[in-house]
């Protein structure tokens, strides 16, 4: 079982070398690889946005119509409903609802 997760681990580590060359970027530590797109934003908020944020910042959020899940999360999080926009993906509309949480 070690001999399968080490070969595993390899296999997984390999492609960050890979992916570093596709992208041109500097060195393999600049490519970070994440579960899915959530984590992903956090990753980025939390690395880029958060350092900055000063007090009287406020952060905008939108989430899909349809994610119930989501409006309670952002709802039970301070936020506050904004508005609503929306995308198109292809002749699809999909709609967004905006929340809005000042900054501590």
């Amino acid at each position: 079982m070690h001999y399968l997760s080490n070969l595993a681990t390899d296999k997984y580590e390999a492609v960050r070398g890979k992916v570093q060359r596709f992208l041109n970027a500097g060195s393999e530590d600049e490519i970070l690889f994440s579960s899915g797109t959530t984590e992903a934003i956090n990753l980025i908020a939390y690395s880029l946005a958060m350092p900055r944020m000063q007090a009287g910042d406020e952060i905008v959020l939108s989430v899909w119509s349809g994610n119930a899940k989501g409006h309670r999360f952002y709802q039970r999080n301070g936020f506050r409903w904004v508005g609503d926009t929306y995308f198109m993906v292809g002749n699809h509309r999909d709609d967004e609802y905006l929340y809005m949480r000042p900054m501590r």
